[in-house]
């Protein structure tokens, strides 16, 4: 069964590591349940669905980021998007030239 339960979290996850975690994770948990796992007709499939639910729990953790990690990350784009507005050549048409010298040399 251990074998099942690493190669299910391990498609799950997509990591080797974080599936052997899951798997000692569930482990403990089975044990922690012991005395009611008579209860269960199918151990396995009631261990795969532990497994499941276990790694769906961790993708999501993966993916919960903090408000403040949003925010620092939006200031940080909104820099670099100012740096950029601040650093663009002045076109020509504003460097003195008359309109119509400035439609000249757009031309190809």
């Amino acid at each position: 069964m251990q074998n099942k339960l690493y190669g299910f979290s391990c498609r799950l996850l997509g990591n080797p590591e974080d599936a052997r975690d899951a798997v000692q994770e569930i482990y403990v948990k089975l044990w922690k349940l012991k005395s009611k796992l008579n209860n269960y007709k199918n151990l396995e499939a009631f261990a795969m669905t532990m497994t499941r639910n276990h790694c769906i729990d961790r993708i999501r953790a993966r993916r919960t980021v903090s408000i403040e990690d949003q925010f620092s990350r939006t200031d940080r784009l909104a820099d670099r998007e100012q740096t950029k507005l601040y650093t663009l050549p002045k076109p020509q048409c504003l460097s003195g030239k008359s309109s119509m010298n400035c439609r000249k040399s757009r031309r190809p």
